[in-house]
């Protein structure tokens, strides 16, 4: 395990990704962190039933496993 700072650098990637997929800003950065983690583990696959947040993974080229 390892812990992802997200750095202040990485906060207008965040606003661009909260206003693109239409998210909430907390989301937003949960995508961008796991974006950050599946550059260094391209087999890691983010589980989720958000249908946005689905959505906005599928679109960034992403891993998702959303139960169906």
């Amino acid at each position: 395990m390892e812990w992802l700072d997200v750095e202040t650098s990485w906060f207008p990637r965040v606003c661009e990704l909260s206003r693109e997929h239409r998210l909430r800003s907390a989301d937003a950065g949960h995508l961008l962190c796991f974006q950050q983690a599946a550059m260094v583990l391209p087999d890691l696959v983010l589980v989720c039933f958000y249908v946005e947040m689905v959505s906005a993974a599928k679109r960034e080229d992403l891993t998702v496993w959303a139960g169906r």
